[in-house]
């Protein structure tokens, strides 16, 4: 067994034991298979391609299908919760959920808003119309939000604010308000299990909001 192998193997197991964001494992889903084909190729097991190749084939499927897994009453082999498609599901379902809501409050006076860049770039991709978003500085790292402009843009205009987190309302979000009009909660669900849930608060009049200093990178 060489080194590549090795250090693979070494961060499989890392990654089984921590938590993985999504995209971590994407350089491995096709280079993989290159890597199989090559040792092949090098040891001559062409005895044993149409057994890798079948293997290839399932462990695809597996990864971006696992449904059927659950189905064949498996699920506890590959659980959702080490999944790593379980962080990209509900996006879409969860901006249908926001536009609904801002068509509740006929008006063009709102603005949506997040202290999670994460939410506020998914809510701007899949609220219908494609909105501007607005990510606060709330205990974070500036992020590419931070260049564009903010919501100093609707101090004392009447404006309401569609805040939406995973975490409940901030206490300094929530005075920046004149009120609370609306809290909705939606579950995220990935093969019958609660990845989280997402809190909207509509708030009405907004005042000002004294966010934090960016001092992280």
């Amino acid at each position: 067994m060489d080194t590549s192998c090795l250090c693979f193997l070494l961060f499989l197991y890392i990654a089984r034991k921590k938590h993985v964001e999504a995209n971590w494992p994407a350089f491995g889903y096709a280079t993989f298979y290159i890597l199989t084909a090559y040792y092949i190729y090098k040891n001559r097991w062409f005895k044993t391609f149409l057994f890798s190749f079948v293997l290839s084939v399932w462990t695809i499927f597996t990864l971006f299908y696992p449904f059927y897994i659950d189905r064949i009453g498996l699920g506890k082999i590959y659980p959702p919760k080490i999944d790593p498609l379980h962080r990209l599901v509900g996006w879409e379902e969860l901006g249908k959920k926001v536009t609904q809501i801002v068509k509740e409050l006929e008006t063009d006076k709102y603005f949506i808003f997040s202290h999670s860049y994460h939410i506020a770039s998914e809510l701007s991709f899949y609220v219908e119309g494609n909105p501007q978003t607005y990510c606060v500085v709330i205990q974070r790292r500036m992020n590419q939000f931070d260049l564009w402009p903010g919501l100093e843009q609707f101090e004392g205009k009447g404006y309401t604010g569609i805040y939406v987190s995973y975490w409940g309302l901030p206490e300094k979000v929530k005075r920046s308000f004149d009120r609370v009009k609306a809290h909705y909660k939606y579950d995220i669900i990935y093969r019958g299990w609660k990845y989280r849930t997402v809190h909207i608060y509509v708030l009405e009049n907004f005042k000002k909001l004294n966010q934090d200093k960016v001092n992280r990178y």
